[in-house]
């Protein structure tokens, strides 16, 4: 194989992996395994270097390759480097009960929560995740039923998780697993403390 096919389908890769990554992150379809994060690490490395060699000895990469890879690697430093700490979406129902996402960084690297409160209460926290990619403000949102009984979260396209507002309960979907309120927060405490 040519090393400029080589090179744009590394490239090529390293986008796929990376969107591979995120429109299955948190749903019954997530692809990350060990194996799969070696690889996209291999890749990305390959790529880097492949890169510096083309740029060193040949000077021209091939610009499909050098662009699939860039937004790739770009992409994937963005989900997990800092910066993206605080709520991510943030919807209140009729009857007054506040919910959001928040993420911090400093998990693996960043971790998930979801909290709402109703009306006048206090704060109660469910843990989404502890190991995640940074959500994409915007792309990632809590959707109310029609009839304000439950609000679907959605993680870019795939809703991942479901609130019970009257049950006060929490399901991961990936998990298809239910808690009910893990823990509640102290009075002072804010989305901008989290």
């Amino acid at each position: 194989m040519k090393t400029k096919t080589i090179y744009t389908l590394l490239g090529v890769f390293t986008l796929l992996a990376w969107l591979g990554l995120e429109l299955t992150a948190g749903t019954t379809r997530e692809i990350v395994s060990g194996w799969f994060l070696l690889a996209f690490l291999l890749s990305g490395l390959a790529f880097i270097l492949g890169s510096l060699l083309w740029l060193v000895f040949l000077r021209k990469p091939p610009l499909a390759g050098l662009v699939c890879g860039c937004i790739g690697l770009a992409l994937m430093l963005h989900g997990i480097l800092p910066g993206g700490e605080g709520v991510v979406e943030r919807v209140a129902a009729n009857d007054g009960t506040e919910m959001m996402i928040v993420q911090r960084y400093g998990g693996e690297p960043y971790s998930v929560g979801f909290y709402f409160r109703k009306a006048g209460g206090d704060w109660g926290q469910f843990y989404y995740e502890h190991e995640d990619m940074r959500w994409i403000r915007g792309l990632s949102h809590i959707r109310l039923s029609a009839d304000q009984k439950q609000a679907t979260v959605y993680r870019l396209f795939w809703p991942v998780a479901m609130f019970d507002l009257e049950k006060e309960t929490f399901t991961i979907h990936r998990w298809q697993r239910t808690s009910s309120v893990q823990s509640t927060m102290p009075k002072d405490w804010t989305p901008e403390k989290a």
